[in-house]
């Protein structure tokens, strides 16, 4: 059984089952000793009372690691889905791949933009496939591009979604650069109920260097997205705000998380995915800003604001065991303005088929019966190096697209895998520190 121990004060432990991960636990240092006399020697009990508390919170499991797995089938009747609504954006960042348009140039927009025509179909197929494998739960995430350059689209999408859904619960969420925050725009978030994700990189100065408006490159976006944060705070949307990780940027991580905590929104930190492999030193620099600003946020992140929800690191999720970093080609899937089914956005450039004109239980079926990609799609162990680590219930490997960009291969530990390993003791305590100072804030009589 692998634990993560360690004392914070005289008092109180900060515990973790690396074995089987169901979340950061504080103990007090009683319960602690007894748990660590335990583990040495399980025949070792000091009283019945106290192994019942000990099994009913899984903190004493002596069993194996191959207890728990994952099924990679549907069984959670969940399915979340990228729809890439726009082909092209209005901003013109430096590593980006996708198009730049200027916003007022509306014929080159819609014609980047996913058909109309299709959207009835695209819908009655992804709803017939949840009606056949017994989903109740979809989720529809737009992102592009910029999907605001055409709210019109956007309108109609989710207004023709709700009318086919019938009994399957339908959530909309939406990742934008944050520019438009028209009326319109305010009102659609409001009318669709969308959760709102804002993609930033740092504060204003080191943000406005990368991201700028096409038609303009001296014209930053910092302070258009201050606003939008602000407008939509005022209508009781809260914005969560994707933070991308450069070695350019990482001065701006204590910053940027006062600036959150300020705002009152959430956000999440993630590594930057690049074709090919970061440097020792950029790993290196990674790897002592993030622990850095973890050991920080145990120290001062507000404890009305949890480090895992308002400071969380990429896809790591403490509180269950993953053998896959994520669902992707499972229980999500992307599709392109043209209604082109993928495992992922960062995958469009392998299809299975256009959902507009195939069932998507047919394109679904031939992307699983595709043999390169069963390290996705099938219930398979962690690959043979990660699963010797420690962390592997954790990072599960980490992005196993970016890990394909990189290495051309599912069976190699993620290109930050440096950077997981030093980071992850420092997460797991910060969380712990943040957990004492709420007891201690709770318990305190007031005088």
């Amino acid at each position: 059984m692998k634990l993560f121990l360690k004392k914070l004060d005289p008092n109180f432990t900060c515990y973790f089952n690396l074995a089987n991960p169901n979340g950061v636990k504080l103990l007090g240092n009683k319960v602690a000793n007894n748990l660590q006399r335990r583990l040495i020697n399980p025949s070792i009990s000091d009283s019945d009372e106290t192994d019942r508390l000990l099994q009913e919170h899984e903190l004493l499991d002596f069993s194996n690691d191959s207890k728990k797995t994952l099924d990679a089938s549907f069984s959670g009747g969940r399915l979340s889905l990228w729809i890439h609504l726009v082909d092209c954006c209005n901003l013109s960042c430096s590593y980006c791949y996708v198009r730049s348009v200027v916003e007022t140039d509306f014929n080159r927009i819609s014609a980047l933009s996913f058909s109309r025509g299709k959207i009835q179909l695209v819908l009655s197929s992804i709803f017939q496939y949840c009606r056949n494998n017994n989903i109740k739960s979809l989720g529809l995430k737009f992102s592009g591009g910029e999907p605001t350059l055409n709210l019109n689209l956007l309108d109609v999408f989710c207004k023709t979604a709700n009318e086919l859904r019938e009994e399957i619960l339908l959530n909309f969420s939406i990742i934008t650069n944050g520019t438009n925050c028209s009326k319109q725009f305010i009102d659609l978030l409001r009318k669709y109920g969308f959760k709102i994700s804002i993609s930033m990189d740092g504060m204003a100065t080191q943000h406005d260097s990368v991201r700028f408006f096409s038609n303009n490159t001296d014209r930053g976006t910092w302070s258009t997205i201050s606003r939008t944060i602000r407008e939509c705070k005022k209508h009781g949307i809260s914005p969560y705000v994707l933070f991308t990780l450069t070695p350019n940027n990482v001065a701006d991580l204590i910053p940027f998380s006062q600036f959150c905590q300020i705002e009152n929104i959430g956000y999440r930190i993630s590594l930057m995915r690049k074709d090919a492999a970061p440097s020792k030193e950029d790993l290196d620099l990674l790897s002592d800003s993030l622990v850095g600003l973890y050991e920080h946020l145990g120290k001062n992140q507000p404890t009305d604001m949890p480090i895992e929800r308002y400071a969380k690191f990429g896809e790591w999720n403490l509180k269950k065991r993953k053998m896959h970093p994520c669902s992707s080609g499972r229980e999500y899937f992307a599709v392109d303005a043209q209604g082109n089914l993928s495992t992922c956005q960062m995958a469009f450039s392998k299809s299975y088929g256009d959902i507009s004109l195939d069932s998507m239980d047919v394109v679904i079926k031939r992307l699983h019966e595709d043999r390169a990609i069963d390290r996705l799609t099938k219930n398979i162990e962690i690959n043979e190096i990660c699963a010797l680590c420690e962390y592997k219930f954790v990072c599960a490997g980490g992005c196993p697209q970016n890990t394909m960009q990189v290495y051309k291969t599912f069976e190699s530990p993620s290109p930050y895998c440096f950077v997981y390993r030093n980071l992850l003791p420092s997460y797991i305590d910060a969380i712990g520190q943040q957990m004492l100072r709420r007891y201690k804030e709770v318990s305190v009589p007031i005088s």
